[in-house]
Order: structure tokens, then C-alpha cells, then sequence
């Protein structure tokens, strides 16, 4: 197994969505828009994340992160 690395990026990659989902939730259905915009916003935060892991991956290393 290669190096580990740990980092709470794949945390964050999950929680994103989890955020944006409560958020949509609160903005309602009267703004339209903003739910939009926090879905948007949600996804480009989800993508550079994802994208700033992929080096390393390819690089052979495990990322970790402990909860507990």
C-alpha cells in the first residue's frame, strides 16, 4: 500500500452536498433562484474538491480521514 495521506477533503466532498440540501430546504419555493444558486454553488465547491484529490490518488496514495 502507498502513502497515506490524511485530510478532511473527503469529508467535506459529502458534507457539501449535505449542506446545500438544508439550504435549498430553507430557501423555499418562493426563490426559485437561489435554490438554484445554492445548487450551482454546491457543485463547484463539490468538483474543486474532488478535483484537488485526484493528484495524489493517481499518484498511488490513500487518502484517509478519521471521524472518531
Amino acid at each position: 500500500m502507498g502513502e497515506v495521506i490524511y485530510s478532511a477533503k473527503p469529508l467535506w466532498a459529502v458534507l457539501v452536498s449535505m449542506i446545500a440540501a438544508f439550504l435549498i430546504l430553507l430557501t423555499g419555493e418562493k426563490h426559485r433562484n437561489l435554490r438554484e444558486g445554492w445548487t450551482i454553488l454546491a457543485a463547484l465547491i463539490k468538483f474543486g474538491l474532488v478535483f484537488s484529490l485526484i493528484e495524489p490518488v493517481l499518484a498511488g496514495k490513500t487518502i484517509e480521514y478519521t471521524l472518531i
